[in-house]
């Protein structure tokens, strides 16, 4: 056995003992550049398939989308080798990722949506799950006409042996009221997580955050606080979930839980600023937004906050963060993206979204 296949077999070894997440990513990148050096396709391959799902489960897409593009160049090269059943779920995951990033135009992922379509068909599906990846992507994309016919065709379309779990429908479902700013339809989707019945840790923790604001606005605090409660420990701990700690901060900045919610910044901000999804630093620090001028108008002209060194803000002589800067870098950072997202998806939902976040912070 050659000593590169050996030094592959050992790395792949020690990922297969690891969670799908950032420590079993950088294991699997090894395998993948020691075979890319050898020029091992079939280690390459098998390496790069083991890391999607790990790229998936730690917020790194960016290089998912990356391996994914060399393992489908291998299937439409060699299909004798490399089948591409064996990576069509994979697809999905690559092509539902593309949004979060403003520089990827809306072209490509109309393409990808269009390739994706072509190879389900080939596939013998009946497009359910397709309809359903697409729907996600308009949500994503902020695109309410586009999300309302996908949202259509996947109720007409019958199950096939692609189709996710009932549990990813309702919960995909519920992203797109969520999008639509339908609260209670939203809700009444997600009544079993509310209940706190769990079937998924990934969608019961995700579900929790996503609830958090449209409890809030509908008036139901007890079941918001429930889901900050029992949903923030099942996102606290992977990047990947940064943008729905986010969702927890904004929350108890709109209940005035100021100590709170400064430690969740505190914990997450270093996380946000350094995502690998730019969507994901929007969100978090749009959040943040929310926390420093509401704390700032209900009095507190400052906030003992640790910060990371990438924030351009100093405190002040006594350790302390002047809220009126720390709102104002915050928002001009948000809307700087909001501008980049709403350029590339055709719209101005988060122009509008930052609106209603102005409007949110001088709710009593």
């Amino acid at each position: 056995m050659a000593d590169h296949v050996a030094e592959i077999e050992k790395l792949m070894g020690e990922a297969e003992g690891l969670k799908d997440g950032p420590a079993k990513a950088a294991i699997l990148e090894q395998a993948v550049a020691i075979a890319d050096t050898h020029q091992d396709v079939k280690r390459g391959y098998a390496a790069r398939k083991k890391l999607l799902p790990a790229c998936l489960d730690s917020g790194q897409p960016d290089l998912m989308l990356v391996a994914y593009s060399w393992c489908l160049a291998q299937c439409d090269r060699d299909p004798s080798q490399f089948n591409m059943d064996d990576i069509l779920w994979e697809y999905r995951w690559v092509v539902s990722e593309m949004p979060t990033f403003a520089t990827i135009a809306r072209p490509q992922i109309e393409e990808a949506l269009a390739d994706i379509t072509r190879r389900y068909m080939a596939a013998g599906s009946t497009l359910r799950p397709i309809h359903l990846l697409s729907m996600n992507v308009h949500n994503s994309l902020k695109d309410k006409v586009g999300a309302t016919a996908c949202y259509d065709r996947w109720k007409a379309a019958a199950r096939d042996r692609f189709s996710d779990d009932p549990e990813t429908e309702r919960a995909f479902v519920a992203d797109y009221f969520f999008m639509m700013e339908d609260y209670p339809a939203a809700v009444k989707m997600c009544d079993p997580i509310i209940k706190g019945k769990m079937k998924s840790e990934h969608f019961f923790g995700s579900d929790c955050a996503d609830l958090l604001y449209p409890l809030w606005k509908l008036g139901r605090k007890e079941d918001a606080a429930n889901c900050h409660k029992k949903g923030y420990r099942y996102v606290a701990w992977n990047p990947r979930y940064v943008d729905c700690c986010g969702d927890h901060v904004e929350y108890l900045a709109l209940v005035n839980e100021w100590a709170r919610a400064i430690r969740l910044i505190e914990k997450h901000l270093p996380v946000a600023l350094a995502a690998r999804k730019p969507n994901d630093r929007m969100l978090f620090l749009r959040a943040c937004h929310v926390w420093a001028e509401r704390m700032r108008r209900a009095g507190h002209a400052t906030a003992t906050v640790g910060l990371p060194k990438e924030v351009p803000v100093s405190p002040t002589a006594d350790g302390k963060y002047d809220l009126a800067e720390l709102a104002a870098w915050f928002k001009a950072d948000v809307v700087s993206s909001s501008a980049a997202f709403d350029a590339r998806n055709g719209n101005d939902y988060y122009a509008k979204r930052l609106a209603r976040s102005d409007e949110d912070i001088a709710a009593p």
